[in-house]
């Protein structure tokens, strides 16, 4: 079996044998081969995959330095308050079956915890810094209330 063509880099074969449908075969294997590598590299390196990721990792990092808050500092208070930061403890029974509210409101209170330091420490806070970079503005006059403005003014013009 000799070779004629070699794979070339752009992807063609060609072959001179009597083997010619299973190389064929082998070269469209190759240069499908190659596509889908190319086309998973191409995905990879979109800069929307890239931010994804790394707003990802920030969101991970964000989310242990609420749950720190939430639970360091806001669940002291409420224990201070209430008299103890976890009711996991907190159950009834029924037949037999134990229903176990407690964690439930030791859950409600976190989320709500949680969502009261995201608001009041991160959404409030940027949404001020955002208003204050914001340009003022331009109050633009249409053609039409200039017309009505001026026809406004003709008209105390004329009453005078």
């Amino acid at each position: 079996m000799q070779r004629t063509g070699k794979f070339k880099s752009r992807g063609v074969c060609s072959w001179s044998d009597s083997s010619r449908d299973l190389r064929s075969w082998e070269c469209k294997m190759r240069k499908r081969g190659a596509w889908v590598i190319k086309e998973f590299r191409d995905f990879l390196m979109r800069g929307n995959l890239v931010e994804l990721a790394v707003a990802f990792v920030m969101g991970l990092a964000f989310a242990a330095l609420i749950n720190s808050f939430v639970n360091d500092l806001v669940m002291p208070i409420i224990a201070m308050i209430i008299g103890k930061p976890d009711f996991s403890d907190l159950t009834f029974t029924i037949n037999d079956a134990v229903f176990r509210y407690g964690a439930f409101l030791t859950a409600a209170i976190t989320f709500v915890a949680t969502a009261a330091a995201i608001f009041f420490f991160v959404v409030k806070p940027m949404g001020a810094i955002m208003a204050r970079m914001r340009k003022p503005a331009v109050d633009e006059v249409t053609d039409e209330e200039r017309r009505h403005q001026e026809l406004l003014a003709a008209i105390r013009g004329l009453n005078r």
